[in-house]
């Protein structure tokens, strides 16, 4: 891609990229590409498609004014202020600039600033300065789009204050008022819930207690959302690490429909008791998802963190773990420090771990991993469910962090289903329909379950899925209904929809 050849050739100017969004900035239907950068600028490419006939990505450049310096993992879309547009937050994990300098300095691994005097270390000062509750991380940023040139806002005002180290961003209308939240996964200390106010702030909801939402004191690597309870209302799964020295394990928030009068009250923390804690993993990504078409949203959970496929040294691969405990025994002004780690190199963090599979049986999971095809360990990152052979299942692309993306084809029982994409009317609801949330009802089988979905923009760490909703039926053969309400605005009813088939739903 010619946009993108200085971009990958220099690393040393233009930063590494290290996430990819697609979305409609421009609402003229054709998917325009977010790269999320570490060490450099955020970049935005237009897709040329619907004026050329061809895809053509255009680099925006400064011009969107969507540019910020950034270390980033994460990045959503979402329409904050419904106005039919697509907004952008970018997340930050590290600082992007290095705070002990006068002057303003960023922070680039490839160009550290040399001493300006002996024992000069401030160029070191870039890791977190504690292990359950840092907040020297790089500040997220918001941009609005105004047809095509993006404004950022002021964090302060917009009441999204603070500098966690965010990792990944899940979006959805948690409190049911037709406006998009947001939750934020945060490595080494609390993750963030911030309820829309009318497309104008946000307000970040906390419980009193440690273990309560925004409470937690542990290293989020991901969060998906999805009604995985089917009570209507949006839950969100959160992957976490459980090992020695730090034996958390993965979050469930299920939502009980209260979140806007009973606040962090209304979201509890299942994951022992619907058996979803990952438990002796080394979490990162995931997805949810319904894999076998039953009606229930099932989770996958990418593990393993780091052997030395890339830069093997030693005979075997010695544990870096032993090390890790030393230096998360010492004080701030220790480990804050890059320069005070031991060298990594070589050596092994919890490999080749085995990723999950987790079924939802109703009140609980069962891990089947084994039973699919998933008997192999991996250092597995991002996960992204589409139907790639648009048969009418969810299929499965797992990436890793040294080795080549996995293709996995779903070819589990025939059953039921529905697939439907929306497309939205690009004034009161964004081409995409990012926001807008589907009610699936069964009028020949009135005992059946509803079913709840929202089209999101990405839903998980370092990966995007397909924006098509599938909905597993079962055994169920008759017509369905859905009631869709476009972008958290207008309501449409549409009934008797054909089954086993895609349906596209333009607004």
């Amino acid at each position: 891609m010619p946009a993108l050849d200085e971009f990958l050739d220099n690393p040393l100017d233009q930063g590494l990229p290290s996430g990819a969004l697609f979305l409609d900035y421009d609402n003229d239907g054709d998917q325009d590409l977010l790269l999320q950068v570490s060490y450099g600028h955020t970049r935005l490419l237009r897709n040329r498609l619907s004026e050329v006939g061809t895809v053509e990505f255009v680099d925006t450049g400064a011009q969107s004014r969507l540019y910020p310096y950034t270390i980033s993992q994460a990045a959503i879309a979402l329409d904050v202020n419904r106005d039919g547009l697509l907004d952008v937050l970018v997340g930050n994990s590290i600082n992007p600039f290095l705070p002990d300098y006068d002057e303003t300095t960023r922070f680039n691994i490839f160009d550290l600033p040399k001493p300006e005097y002996e024992g000069d270390r401030r160029m070191f000062n870039i890791m977190h300065r504690t292990w359950h509750d840092a907040d020297n991380g790089g500040e997220n940023r918001l941009f609005l789009n105004r047809r095509g040139v993006f404004e950022e806002v002021d964090n302060t005002s917009w009441g999204l204050t603070g500098s966690r180290w965010t990792i990944a961003i899940g979006a959805a209308d948690l409190d049911d008022d037709g406006w998009t939240d947001l939750y934020l996964a945060n490595d080494f200390g609390p993750d963030q819930l911030y309820l829309n106010r009318q497309g104008e702030s946000f307000e970040e909801i906390r419980g009193n207690l440690v273990g309560e939402l925004g409470r937690d004191t542990y290293k989020g690597m991901n969060a998906s959302i999805a009604d995985i309870d089917g009570n209507g209302h949006p839950d969100i799964y959160v992957s976490n690490v459980h090992h020695i020295l730090q034996p958390e394990g993965s979050l469930l928030w299920l939502n009980d429909g209260t979140l806007g009068t009973r606040g962090a009250d209304a979201m509890d923390d299942k994951a022992v008791a619907f058996n979803a804690l990952n438990e002796h993993r080394f979490g990162w990504g995931a997805a949810v998802g319904d894999l076998d078409r039953d009606g229930r949203i099932d989770i996958l959970q990418a593990n393993g963190m780091v052997d030395d496929s890339y830069d093997d040294q030693y005979d075997g691969c010695p544990d870096f773990w032993f090390w890790n405990d030393k230096i998360a025994l010492t004080p701030p002004d220790v480990h804050g420090y890059a320069d005070r780690w031991a060298d990594l190199r070589g050596r092994c963090i919890f490999p080749d771990e085995l990723d999950r599979v987790y079924l939802n049986v109703g009140d609980s999971f069962v891990d089947v991993a084994a039973d699919v095809g998933w008997d192999e360990g991996h250092n597995s990152r991002g996960i992204a469910l589409a139907d790639f052979d648009n048969d009418g299942d969810l299929d499965v692309l797992v990436t890793h962090q040294f080795d080549p993306a996995s293709l996995y084809r779903n070819d589990g029982p025939p059953k039921s289903w529905i697939g439907l994409e929306f497309i939205g009317n690009s004034t009161t609801c964004n081409k995409d329909a990012v926001g807008t949330r589907v009610r699936l009802e069964f009028p020949d089988a009135p005992g059946m379950p509803v079913q709840y979905r929202e089209v999101s923009s990405a839903n998980g760490f370092s990966a995007q899925g397909d924006k098509r909703l599938l909905f597993g039926l079962g055994s169920y053969f008759g017509t369905v209904s859905v009631d869709v309400r476009w972008c958290g605005t207008e309501h449409e009813r549409l009934d008797e929809l054909t089954i086993n088939r895609y349906h596209r739903l333009t607004q």
